[in-house]
């Protein structure tokens, strides 16, 4: 791979390894936006969300109770489910991931209303 804009990703991957890319800017996220982040690939995968995890990770000015009735919301228009005590994707959620995500950064957003960098 010599091209640094290549097709290939791991072409892409090795080149950012080596330091061959040029870095153009780099992005400052607060505290709520790393939160935002999280949220948006949260329920992308199988893998799903421990909500005491996230609680344990944000900390207390996360509203947790906010955050599982939420959840249970997304549970009751039939997007997730609960399983081996996370949060789940079911099918009709993997359908509606973007939905999903959409909702998940509007969750994330009410449950957290400080911002800060993170520890």
């Amino acid at each position: 791979c010599v091209d640094t804009n290549a097709v290939y990703a791991s072409c892409y991957q090795d080149a950012a390894l080596a330091g061959a890319l040029e870095t153009r800017f780099e992005e400052e996220r607060g505290r709520r936006g790393q939160i935002e982040d999280r949220a948006l690939v949260a329920l992308r995968s199988a893998f799903g969300v421990d909500a005491d995890a996230w609680a344990r990770e944000f900390g207390p000015g996360w509203r947790s109770d906010a955050f599982v009735d939420g959840l249970e919301r997304l549970a009751r228009q039939g997007f997730v489910e609960r399983r081996d005590g996370r949060w789940r994707p079911n099918p009709r959620g993997f359908l509606f991931n973007d939905a999903v995500a959409r909702a998940m950064i509007d969750l994330s957003a009410r449950c957290w209303a400080e911002e800060g960098p993170l520890d």
